[in-house]
């Protein structure tokens, strides 16, 4: 994976530069300004907040044995939950810090795959998106196609 910083034209646009030295435009849905760029740091900083200042429960993580063992049952399955909850959590809150790290590096924005510009519209949706949304339908294809080739259902996909 190539990080590039990120540059601005006159009018807030972001540059690359070509191959050759000479740098062009990338072409957004509309244009991304610093003051843009400040907008999702203040949006992203605030979904990391939220993460890290929430509090999760962790009484439902303790393995307790009991005699009935459908109460045990039960017990695993609000176990399993518990933990299920926390991973998701933690993997938002991963995504959340590397968006940050991107913001700082100059290269929020770009997928991570083609680079080419995300556009305004799915970062307004997903501020920590990594892959532009044709990057991401076909990320999710490809996970689609190996859980079927392994006999898993179609639930199994993130």
């Amino acid at each position: 994976m190539v990080r590039r910083k990120v540059r601005f034209s006159r009018r807030g646009e972001p540059l690359t530069e070509k191959k050759d030295g000479k740098k062009q435009n990338l072409k957004r849905t509309g244009p991304m300004s610093k003051t843009s760029f400040r907008g999702w740091r203040r949006t992203l900083e605030a979904k990391r907040g939220e993460l890290l200042s929430a509090h999760y429960p962790t009484e439902n993580l303790a393995v307790e044995r009991v005699p009935d063992s459908m109460e045990e049952l039960s017990l695993e399955i609000e176990r399993n939950m518990a933990v299920d909850t926390l991973n998701r959590k933690a993997t938002l809150l991963g995504r959340v810090t590397e968006a940050l790290e991107r913001l700082a590096g100059g290269s929020y924005g770009v997928c991570l795959a083609c680079e080419k510009p995300i556009s305004a519209k799915r970062l307004a949706a997903l501020p920590w998106a990594e892959l532009c949304i044709e990057c991401q339908q076909a990320a999710e294809d490809q996970r689609r196609d190996e859980a079927a080739s392994l006999g898993v259902g179609a639930g199994a996909t993130a």
